[in-house]
């Protein structure tokens, strides 16, 4: 017999049926397969993970906003609501998006990676801060960065709309999943007998990010997050009728042609 779970429509399914070319754009780059087979310059990389580093810094920005929207739940009965899921998964986030930027610096020291892009001095409270001009990062950056800045800015939030955390918890899964098909594919290209002294970056990749970013561990993780958007959307559904389908969709699927579009142009072309 099916279960109800099993018959339930999935909304992170729905979103990967559709713009299925420009997904694979998103996790197929010229860039990616360089990575896997050892040929990315340092400099190139060096670049990339720069640019990744300010990715972090928009992501960190947007899950404390998102915290902010999220009404957990102040009855103990409903401990597994799936609000309660979201804001653990985004407390585990931040703090591995915080490990994350210690391991680029660490690894860029032993590798002898540049890891910072140019800057432009600026004046804020009194202090010089240094900070990177658009002109000087990837255009996936400036797309990641125009795109995390969109959710739940301030007083901007409707709290009568069903789940009004959707569209974050949908772009945070969506970075997440392309990140890890677009870097397992990036190891499918990989020589198994092949040391990664012997690649040009020093084995960088090969040995410290690519087993990181392609890992069951990580693979879990974000699968956990799937499974809270699926099970939230298909309670929401149950009490209000299939009716309400239209709207999810309506409020998601923008969001996840921009991030595929974000995520494409966030590989640097290698011409």
């Amino acid at each position: 017999m099916t279960t109800k779970i099993e018959s339930a429509w999935s909304l992170t399914k729905h979103l990967l049926s559709i713009r299925e070319s420009d997904f694979e754009a998103a996790t197929q780059s010229p860039f990616l397969r360089a990575a896997g087979e050892g040929r990315l310059q340092k400099d190139i990389l060096g670049k990339w993970l720069a640019n990744d580093r300010l990715y972090i810094h928009a992501y960190i920005k947007a899950a404390a906003r998102t915290l902010a929207v999220v009404d957990l739940p102040q009855t103990t009965q409903a401990s597994d609501a799936s609000e309660t899921l979201l804001v653990d998964w985004l407390l585990e986030s931040l703090v591995a998006l915080r490990r994350e930027e210690r391991l680029f610096i660490d690894v860029a020291k032993r590798y002898g990676l540049a890891v910072d892009l140019e800057t432009t001095a600026m004046t804020e409270g009194g202090r010089e801060d240094p900070r990177v001009p658009g002109t000087a990062k990837l255009p996936g950056l400036v797309m990641f960065e125009r795109l995390f800045g969109s959710l739940h800015p301030a007083g901007t939030v409707d709290r009568t709309a069903p789940l009004p955390w959707l569209e974050a918890a949908v772009v945070f899964w969506g970075t997440e999943k392309v990140y890890l098909e677009a870097w397992r594919w990036a190891r499918s290209h990989q020589e198994a007998v092949t040391e990664g002294a012997k690649d040009v970056d020093g084995g960088a990749l090969r040995d410290e990010f690519i087993p990181n970013w392609s890992n069951n561990d990580f693979a879990d993780f974000v699968e956990r997050l799937t499974g809270v958007i699926d099970r939230a959307v298909a309670d929401t559904l149950g009490r209000m009728g299939d009716g309400a389908k239209g709207s999810f969709v309506q409020r998601t699927e923008r969001l996840w042609i921009d991030l595929l579009a974000a995520e494409s142009a966030f590989w640097p072309s290698l011409d």
